[in-house]
């Protein structure tokens, strides 16, 4: 049996489509690295971008955000809906609009799973 993994690359899409949509952007990020567990390396430059599919809805600011964390894929992801609830609110974050599309957390959750790997 191997040892605990070492910190490996993470990559965050983060968009917001809501109320400062810029302040709560930064709002993920600092929430993301707040802790030692994810230690953020580069953020992209911020971008608008309408929406694609589902209801009317504003348009988009989305950023990428480089980081290091020994954390499993899981535990990124459970971090990421974590700082979603306490921004969004509990409310808001269950409805499908103001959420990462089914299929973006399918290809989110394979790409971080493949990324875990030796």
């Amino acid at each position: 049996m191997s040892g605990p993994a070492g910190p490996r690359e993470v990559v965050l899409a983060l968009g917001s489509n809501l109320g400062d949509r810029l302040a709560n952007l930064q709002a993920g990020i600092d929430a993301l690295t707040a802790g030692p567990e994810i230690t953020a390396t580069a953020v992209s430059a911020v971008y608008e971008t309408r929406p694609v599919g589902g209801p009317e809805q504003p348009d988009y600011l989305n950023a990428v955000l480089l980081a290091v964390s020994a954390l499993p894929a899981r535990a990124v992801l459970d971090r990421c809906q974590a700082a979603e609830r306490e921004r969004v609110g509990a409310a808001h974050a269950r409805h499908r609009h103001h959420r990462l599309r089914r299929g973006d957390q399918r290809r989110t959750r394979s790409h971080a799973a493949a990324s875990a790997g030796p």
